[in-house]
C-alpha cells in the first residue's frame, strides 16, 4: 500500500478501480444474442461488440470466454446426466 501512496494514488481511487461492475441482465441478453449469431469472435468482432455496447474489448473478450466455458460445462453436465 505504501508503494501505491508513493505513486500518488489514493487508497479510495484504488478500491474504486477494483470494484466489480456487474453487467445488467439486458446487456447479458444482448451479448448472448450477439454470441449466438456469431459463435467465433475474432479481435475485430470483439471490437465491434465493445463499441456497440460501450464496453472495453477486454470486457467483451472475457465475457465471451466465460460464456463459452459456462456452455461447455452445461453441455458436459447434461451429457453426464443422460449417460447415467
Amino acid at each position: 500500500m505504501r508503494r501505491v501512496q508513493e505513486m500518488g494514488i489514493k487508497a479510495k481511487d484504488l478500491s474504486d478501480r477494483r470494484r466489480r461492475n456487474r453487467k445488467h441482465s439486458d446487456l447479458k441478453a444482448a451479448l448472448t444474442e450477439e454470441y449466438e449469431s456469431r459463435k467465433v469472435w475474432s479481435r475485430d468482432t470483439c471490437k465491434e461488440v465493445a463499441e456497440k455496447f460501450g464496453l472495453s474489448v477486454s470486457q467483451v473478450y472475457k465475457w465471451g470466454w466465460d460464456y463459452r466455458k459456462k456452455k461447455a460445462l452445461e453441455n458436459q453436465t447434461s451429457e453426464n446426466m443422460l449417460g447415467s
